[in-house]
């Protein structure tokens, strides 16, 4: 608990003083300590009302269950922003805000998931209740909670890859071999890494459809995080072997 309040000071001196170690002094001499407690304590809470905004008046649709569409680690950093007490996610733990540091990483991200969703909401046109509706049989995986905002990026990709429209629709399992085919080359090691020429393409892709240079640089780093995945999970796969949709992740798979 001392720890904890000595991070709310730290962070409304940081912020009253501007992080100037004069102002900062000076701040000390002339306002009361449960002041300068407080401020910091309201930085925070300003953070957890922007998180709820983006909740409630987003493509996410107002229900605090629909967070688990976002992918680890967006998921717990939403989560920890939402608590009752803010909590910034950091190293795997939720831990305290800081320093003025940590609520500039926070902005950052909230910045980041209003881009994100955005785009998911006009890029796609699906939404939270089409996602529900959608027909999952004999698909992998088979409930839309297992479902998120990477599987929805990389079928979408894949179709376009496939058939040339960004679509987020099942891949069929009779189509993975030709899709890992398209996607990937083998680096020195014979795992399946994206092709360098298709991460180019699509950055330029995203660059043409987002003119803001802050929202573009979210949407090629989430692009490049989805990208990260399903190296993770299809490159170690052999050329030609079998896959199996119940043991891979990232796609959505009709059998």
């Amino acid at each position: 608990m001392i720890q904890k309040v000595y991070h709310y000071l730290n962070l409304g001196l940081q912020y009253l003083s501007n992080e100037e170690e004069e102002k900062g002094i000076d701040i000390l001499r002339s306002l009361p300590i449960q002041k300068i407690f407080q401020c910091g304590v309201s930085l925070t809470l300003l953070l957890k009302r922007r998180a709820s905004a983006i909740l409630s008046h987003s493509w996410l649709g107002k229900e605090p269950e629909h967070l688990i569409l976002l992918d680890t680690p967006y998921f717990d950093k939403m989560e920890g922003v939402l608590r009752k007490r803010p909590a910034f996610y950091r190293d795997g733990v939720y831990d305290d805000f800081k320093d003025l540091r940590d609520l500039k990483a926070m902005e950052s991200f909230l910045d980041s998931i209003e881009a994100l969703l955005s785009f998911f909401g006009e890029r796609l046109k699906i939404s939270v209740p089409s996602l529900k509706e959608m027909d999952l049989n004999e698909c992998h995986p088979e409930r839309w909670q297992e479902i998120t905002l990477s599987t929805i990026f990389l079928t979408a990709l894949s179709n376009q890859v496939l058939q040339g429209t960004f679509q987020f629709k099942a891949v069929e399992k009779g189509r993975l071999s030709e899709l890992l085919t398209r996607l990937f080359e083998r680096n020195p090691q014979g795992k399946g890494v994206i092709r360098m020429d298709l991460r180019n393409k699509l950055r330029e892709g995203l660059s043409s459809i987002e003119s803001d240079p802050h929202k573009r640089e979210h949407l090629i780093e989430f692009e490049d995080f989805c990208l990260d995945l399903f190296e993770k999970a299809f490159g170690k796969i052999p050329p030609g072997e079998e896959i199996d949709p119940r043991y891979v992740k990232g796609l959505l798979i009709r059998s």
